[in-house]
């Protein structure tokens, strides 16, 4: 009778079922009758599959109470505006999402989306995310007007959902870049502190910090405080070869950080490259341009890339052996960092340019026909994360030519042809090898039919989820901590660029707690109406105090409260219009960890800024309340202009 009676009572699994439901349909439409929140199509229906199932759906319903991936597309759906065809990083955000979703238990697979000018999370429809990969890879037209519907549809139903709740078990993990995204990193500090989420970031390379020649200033500049804070931010790592785990782990210990070699798990994307999506009927139409035989060159036009070795070269084997001996160089990509040289250099030799071809926007079938086509590839690329174009070429079947830097001899493994890097000699020595020995490209082509065997993107994607999984089961996230003042440093809330790096580089922003704050600017950072919260170790054995550098942006006298965690109000003072000033708060007897908020009773929009302005925080340092010195110091080095050198994060001799 009990085993009856347990039969008979509704399951949790049915209660959960029914309450996302009634959400979804509450979240479905407006007052108007508009859908506002079209992510809540897809999870009424599966809710509604979960009732008729007696909210037992078998392993879905298993996995569902286990580990939940939610995907970052925020990257991606960055790029699509401007471009359509994918490079080689929104190609592997594709795939891998695609292939999660394509499995049993694709119900745990979320994507989102972060709203930088709203400042929250948006789930994106899984349907929605499928629909704009398709049309990814079925062209390269960015202006075709069914490519700019299907963007519409994606970007309209992300701004008019509501704030995306995170579930528990969740993993956030951002497969592209973050650092164009201001308060990246406060937002996802809020996350582990709301919701218990943990952060995993893809490290495709460090480029720009390692080797900042082959990159825009202005890239090099925010890239490497980007860096530094993903490092403080991450809870774990995945690279897509060794050569970028150890250029990562490498590059932390040279700031002062520890990255144990656990917590970075390698996926290389070592992935069959082939497309089989195609538009229309899906057969491979014939795409020949070129009419002689021609050597293959796919990569951004840049100058990490190299083109200007291979025309160089080029030019050399028409030196060498006449026009009609040479085959044609076929350059397809599009302009990147300094591509306008690679253009130039192929353009402005009258003979160089009867055998270089340029091509860009291809979709994947025309490139594919490329691949069939030629007689090597040719990649001579000065640094990689990776190298894409290397394994697409093994794909197909083709023998790669590489340069025998960073993770090349990775993708190119017991298959491809490799030349010293930064040696046109040899360059050129390997192009006329593979060029006029056409039995050596044969019996290389032999082998890689023989024994190459690329990767599924579905292995990888595995892959890449087993590694989170065993992370997870290591225990819960740890709890955020934050970081430590020291008493006598100064810890700017600025936002830094920088072309260097060096151990013990940072920035404040990390102390910010909360989301009631605007992203750093160059001076500091203010808060929003609803003040500003900081949060810091402090030493608990000291009697001390926090001086604080605050800033009004409002045009009338205001009064700014500093107040703890638990409301205890430690600070209250006027605040003039327009005045930056110190402020001195004293810091409770045995405080472990200060937490406030600093607040005002005005805000201000000056000079037509559309944010409401409360407190500006230009920086703190925590002082000895004991030895008033302390105090006459931090007043000098401010009069003298040398609080810098008692900046926390200094580059110190």
């Amino acid at each position: 009778m009990k085993l009856q009676h347990e039969q008979n009572t509704p399951s949790a699994g049915i209660d959960d079922a029914m309450a996302e439901a009634i959400r979804s349909v509450e979240a479905l439409v407006g007052p108007d009758g508009s859908v506002i929140d079209r992510s809540a199509i897809d999870r009424l229906r599966q809710s509604l599959l979960d009732l008729r199932d007696g909210g037992d759906s078998g392993p879905a319903a298993e996995a569902d109470t286990g580990l939940r991936l939610v995907f970052d597309v925020s990257d991606l759906l960055g790029y699509f505006p401007h471009n359509r065809a994918p490079t080689g990083i929104q190609r592997v955000q594709m795939e891998v999402i695609m292939a999660l979703l394509a499995q049993p238990q694709g119900g745990n697979i979320r994507i989102c989306r972060f709203l930088d000018a709203r400042g929250y999370w948006v789930e994106v429809p899984a349907s929605l995310f499928l629909a704009i990969c398709d049309a990814s890879l079925a062209g390269g037209d960015a202006g075709a007007a069914d490519w700019r519907e299907t963007y519409r549809r994606i970007d309209s139903a992300g701004q008019s959902a509501g704030v995306m709740e995170f579930g528990p078990n969740s993993v956030l993990i951002n497969l592209g870049s973050s650092w164009w995204i201001k308060d990246y990193f406060l937002q996802i500090r809020e996350l582990k502190l709301a919701h218990g989420v943990r952060y995993v970031p893809l490290i495709y390379d460090v480029i720009p910090a390692r080797a900042p020649q082959y990159c825009a200033t202005e890239l090099v500049a925010e890239f490497i405080p980007w860096l530094v804070d993903v490092i403080d931010n991450a809870d774990y790592f995945l690279a897509i070869s060794h050569a970028s785990k150890k250029d990562l782990i490498d590059f932390a210990g040279e700031i002062g950080r520890t990255i144990d070699d656990n917590m970075v798990g390698v996926a290389q994307l070592d992935a069959d490259y082939r497309q089989d999506r195609k538009a229309g009927s899906g057969v491979r139409t014939s795409f020949a341009p070129i009419g002689r035989p021609y050597v293959l060159l796919v990569s951004t036009w840049e100058v990490r890339k190299n083109q200007i070795a291979a025309l160089n070269a080029w030019r050399q084997l028409i030196n060498q052996y006449g026009t009609e001996k040479v085959p044609q160089l076929v350059l397809v990509g599009k302009q990147g960092y300094k591509g306008n040289e690679v253009i130039e250099r192929a353009h402005s030799d009258e003979t160089l340019a009867t055998r270089v071809t340029l091509l860009q926007q291809l979709s994947d079938e025309e490139l594919a026909s490329l691949y069939d086509g030629c007689l090597f590839v040719l990649y001579p690329s000065s640094y990689e994360g990776w190298g894409l174009p290397v394994t697409e070429a093994l794909c197909y079947g083709k023998v790669p030519l590489t340069a025998n830097n960073s993770s090349l001899p990775e993708a190119g493994g017991d298959f491809a042809f490799f030349f010293n890097d930064g040696s046109p000699s040899d360059l050129l020595a390997s192009l006329k090898s593979l060029i006029f020995d056409r039995s050596k490209v044969a019996a290389r082509e032999a082998k890689i039919v023989a024994d190459f065997r690329p990767r599924t993107w579905t292995a990888i994607a595995n892959e890449i989820r087993d590694h989170v999984q065993t992370w997870s089961d290591r225990g819960a996230a740890p709890d955020w901590n934050p970081p430590e003042a020291v008493v006598g440093e100064y810890y700017p809330m600025a936002r830094r660029f920088t072309e260097t790096y060096w151990p013990g580089m940072g920035t404040a922003e990390g102390f910010r707690r909360s989301l009631n704050w605007w992203p750093p600017e160059i001076w500091g950072c203010w808060s929003r109406p609803a003040g500003g919260r900081l949060a810091m170790r402090v030493d608990p054995a000291r009697s001390l105090e926090l001086a604080l550098a605050i800033k009004s942006p409002s045009d009338q006298e205001t009064t700014v409260s500093v107040e703890t965690a638990e409301g205890e109000l430690l600070v209250r003072c006027k605040l003039g219009a327009f005045v930056d000033r110190w402020i001195f708060v004293p810091i409770p007897a045995d405080t472990e960890l200060l937490d406030i908020t600093i607040s005002s009773d005005r805000a201000a929009s000056p000079n037509g800024d559309h944010r409401k302005l409360a407190v500006g925080v230009a920086g703190f340092m925590v002082l000895d309340a004991a030895r008033p010195q302390d105090r006459r110091e931090l007043i000098e080095a401010v009069a003298l202009g040398s609080l810098e050198d008692r900046n926390a994060y200094r580059q110190k001799a």
